[in-house]
């Protein structure tokens, strides 16, 4: 069994690499609107 406190780290681990790519492909989608503006809806 593991301590609540390696519990918690990862779980917070897991949430910040959420985090990351939720900003990753929001940012990518921001950059594919800018290059195909026709493509936008």
């Amino acid at each position: 069994m593991f301590s609540t406190e390696q519990h918690m780290h990862k779980f917070s681990y897991k949430q910040s690499m959420r985090c990351l790519i939720s900003k990753q492909t929001a940012s990518q989608a921001s950059i594919w609107r800018l290059l195909h503006p026709q493509m936008n809806h």
